[in-house]
């Protein structure tokens, strides 16, 4: 398969997101950044949204590219990429808009650090991130060149010495992408390969987060009978559901029931919270869709500044594909993923890896 090369990133997000601090019994260590302001680059100017990959695909009806699908910590996808020509191990979190690589990928590649990026965790609280400009960041053969990441030490929060960098959507702005776990495989779409997922799947839309290039994706779900909606963040940087407490009131669940787990603590800004922990006993579903919803998925309720967030137990049961360019996910729930839906979410191992390619891997 051939080499796709963009030139000029079209990442310069102003938004980032972490691995979740999730607490349900795991230690899930992290953060979410997810708002800056026109000015949170300091130092830095926006580039230009890169262009579509003009390629000749194996054939008309063929992908750009086929990438297995790792999973590392029960939950995380992980992706090979190769980022200023090294070879490495992402994680392909969807809930961040700003790419990161560790300090010692960022010692081995010689980067210089050059400005900085101010984001907003979930709960509100500003932190600030050194920048670096990567020569390049390549997935599955599609490349883009001079990437601004934001420069962590993931060895610090994340449990994995493989693990080097974060990717999400925005690297896929110009690509359709489809996250399929059943198969344990991320493909990047073709227009000759687009086609067939619209024949399959629903197509509903989704909000971006903008400011010079798009950010994560937000999808409207359903909870319950469809009366109470809400409009969550899709982040594959978490394992389970989180809400706002104001869903619990809307959904008449007693927050303060025994049944309910309930954690208090300080997080790393020294930000206190208050975070509630319940298998969810009613239906989440993606809103004004004949998808089958999910019933049972373990949910942390907490203050936050969105309605909340759908993680992978949730998206798992789907092949999901985000068409960033025309905001719209193209969603598949595969018969059997329809089948569980009403395993509880924490009960069984997830999906993301193990089964077949179905096609290439990253050269």
């Amino acid at each position: 398969m051939s080499s796709v090369h963009i030139d000029g990133d079209g990442l310069a997000e102003r938004s980032l997101g972490r691995a979740r601090s999730w607490d349900a019994g795991i230690g899930w260590i992290g953060l979410l950044l997810v708002v800056g302001s026109s000015a949170a680059c300091a130092g830095r100017e926006a580039s230009p949204p890169a262009e579509p990959p003009v390629v000749e695909p194996v054939s008309a009806d063929a992908p750009l590219a086929v990438v297995e699908l790792g999973n590392v910590v029960q939950h995380f996808h992980t992706i090979p990429v190769r980022v200023g020509g090294a070879s490495t191990t992402a994680i392909l979190d969807t809930g961040i808009g700003l790419a990161l690589i560790s300090k010692p990928l960022c010692e081995r590649l010689g980067c210089e650090i050059s400005g900085e990026f101010t984001g907003q965790r979930m709960s509100g609280q500003a932190v600030t991130l050194p920048l670096t400009t990567v020569a390049s960041l390549e997935i599955g053969g599609v490349s883009r060149s001079d990437v601004i990441a934001g420069v962590v030490d993931i060895e610090g929060f994340f449990p994995h010495p493989d693990v080097e960098a974060f990717v999400g959507l925005p690297f896929f702005e110009t690509i359709a992408v489809t996250i399929d776990p059943t198969d344990g495989v991320l493909v990047l779409e073709s227009t000759g390969s687009l086609p067939a997922r619209e024949q399959v799947g629903q197509e509903l839309p989704i909000r971006l987060q903008r400011h010079d290039a798009p950010k994560p994706a937000f999808v409207a779900v359903a909870l319950g009978d469809g009366a109470v909606k809400a409009e969550v963040l899709m982040d594959t940087g978490s394992p389970g559901v989180t809400l706002h407490p104001r869903y619990a009131e809307a959904l008449e669940l007693d927050l303060e029931s025994e049944t309910v787990t309930r954690r208090e603590g300080t997080d790393e800004t020294g930000h206190t919270y208050v975070r509630h922990f319940v298998d969810l006993p009613a239906s989440l579903a993606f809103a004004n869709s004949a998808l089958d919803g999910r019933v049972g998925l373990r949910t942390m309720f907490q203050e936050i500044i969105y309605d909340g967030l759908v993680g992978v137990e949730f998206m798992s049961a789907y092949a999901i594909t985000f068409d960033l360019a025309n905001e719209r996910i193209i969603v598949h729930q595969p018969a059997a993923a329809s089948a569980a839906r009403r395993v509880p979410a924490f009960d069984r191992p997830l999906r993301a890896s193990g089964g077949p390619t179905g096609g290439g891997r990253l050269r």
